[in-house]
């Protein structure tokens, strides 16, 4: 009986050596693909290159299409970096970028570290932009040559600073740049935000389109704020960062909107 167990043995257990060696091929080769990762993400591989503005970026924000980035020079991203209290030294890289996405992200803007004509206006850097368009691509139709002529007057003075009771052109606020806006196109509208909120026709927050007057209680109960729509997601107010871009329905601006009226 003991020589027929020890010779049945080979066939029900395998051989320890072979399996060792087997196992051990395994262990190393995933051993090999645990270690590439890690070093892939240390050294930046996919993770670092991906742009920062897949997590800085609020969800939903449509006005990227219709706030414009800025090509800005050596001279304006030296005064750039001075505004974000960094060394000037005139290289928009990635200290930058990070300075301003973290500018961005408190002062309710597009926060992905890109210079767009808001972000420059709320840090009061002045910018020259040529042939602005009259909806940005923004709109869902063709604004009328009246609208078309109240935008491109609004769009003008973007950057321009917050002044209170400013009728412009050195400085608005809030009613006086659509009063301003709309004077330019033959419109002649009430001088503050609460009489501006009584004019027109009221506007369905779904139907917003270039042109009309939205609204937001930022500074108060009721219509404490009005801004001109450049179409159904973005709109040009004089905020207390200066005359700038934003959105109408989402972030900070989403939150404080309370109707629009369409007045031409």
């Amino acid at each position: 009986m003991n020589s027929d167990r020890s010779v049945a043995s080979p066939r029900i257990f395998p051989n320890f050596p072979a399996l060792t060696a087997a196992l051990s091929a395994v262990l190393l080769i995933l051993a090999a693909g645990v270690f590439s990762g890690s070093a892939a993400a240390t050294t930046g591989g996919v993770g670092l290159n991906r742009p920062a503005s897949s997590k800085a970026k609020p969800a939903g924000n449509q006005s990227a299409t219709s706030d414009r980035v800025v090509r800005l020079t050596r001279a304006q991203v030296r005064q750039l970096q001075r505004r974000l209290r960094l060394r000037p030294d005139g290289v928009f890289g990635p200290r930058t970028r990070a300075a301003l996405r973290r500018f961005q992200a408190r002062h309710g803007l597009t926060a992905d570290g890109r210079p767009h004509l808001s972000t420059l206006a709320a840090l009061k850097i002045p910018v020259r932009v040529s042939t602005p368009p009259t909806n940005s691509g923004d709109s869902t139709s063709a604004p009328t040559s009246t609208v078309g002529r109240a935008i491109r007057a609004a769009e003008a003075v973007i950057g321009t600073p917050y002044r209170r009771a400013g009728n412009g052109p050195g400085g608005f606020d809030c009613s006086g740049l659509t009063v301003y806006a709309f004077a330019r196109a033959g419109v002649n509208l009430p001088r503050t935000s609460f009489q501006q909120y009584q004019t027109g026709t009221m506007v369905s927050v779904s139907d917003i389109r270039a042109g009309d007057l939205v609204f937001f209680n930022t500074a108060g109960p009721g219509a404490s704020h009005v801004g001109i729509a450049i179409g159904p997601a973005a709109a040009i107010s004089a905020t207390s960062h200066g005359v700038m871009r934003h959105p109408i329905k989402t972030g900070y601006w989403g939150t404080h909107l309370i109707g629009a009226r369409r007045v031409a």
